[in-house]
């Protein structure tokens, strides 16, 4: 779940169709699935490889695992914001029961 923030650009007495000044964020929630759920979304970058393949299967089990597979892999090579989030999860402290993660686009 997320949410999109910025600060809005206000001009006259009308909104215009989207202007925002500033950056501009996005907030979500837990990084860890809730007790008892299956992770979903960036909660599944938390789990080992195989068990990324399998939660993905899971979603859409039309897919071949094969090519799900060589996807995943393609995005962890090659995709600057999955190397920045998994950068950001390996340093995660252990011990910290609360963690920001900021990735500059």
């Amino acid at each position: 779940m997320t949410s999109f923030g910025g600060n809005e650009v206000r001009e006259g007495n009308f909104t215009p169709t989207f202007k925002i000044h500033g950056q501009v964020y996005h907030v979500i929630g837990s990084l860890l699935p809730a007790p008892n759920t299956t992770p979903k979304f960036l909660q599944i970058y938390l789990s080992s490889e195989e068990e990324q393949l399998s939660l993905r299967q899971s979603a859409t089990p039309t897919l071949q695992r094969g090519i799900l597979k060589s996807i995943q892999e393609i995005l962890r090579a090659n995709n600057v914001y999955v190397r920045s989030f998994k950068t950001s999860i390996d340093r995660m402290p252990t011990n910290s029961n609360n963690y920001k993660v900021v990735i500059h686009a």
